[in-house]
């Protein structure tokens, strides 16, 4: 997240509501802030809020330009859907299991 990403509050309950619902609430969650363009570009950060699971972001646009903008998803509430971010945690899960 970049320092006064108005969605930061929002992309944290979603994620904290989700891993609950899936019973992943043990699961750590760590958040990093963004604060240059160096570190953005470092990073491959292309906006805030960016969701990375396992290293990946399942919404990255292929190309994307790194920079400290703000990142609005094409959905109601300007993140990911529920439905998509259950999708992509549980997908990590399996992924984690089929490395053990």
């Amino acid at each position: 997240m970049t320092p006064d990403c108005p969605y930061t509050a929002l992309a944290e309950a979603l994620i904290t509501v989700t891993l609950n619902e899936l019973g992943l609430s043990h699961t750590p969650v760590l958040t990093t802030v963004i604060a240059t363009t160096a570190e953005a570009t470092r990073r491959q950060f292309t906006g805030s809020p960016s969701i990375v699971i396992n290293g990946v972001d399942p919404w990255a646009h292929p190309g994307g330009e790194p920079g400290l903008t703000c990142r609005i998803h094409p959905s109601p509430a300007g993140l990911p859907t529920p439905h998509s971010l259950a999708q992509a945690l549980i997908a990590a899960v399996q992924d984690d299991h089929r490395a053990s």
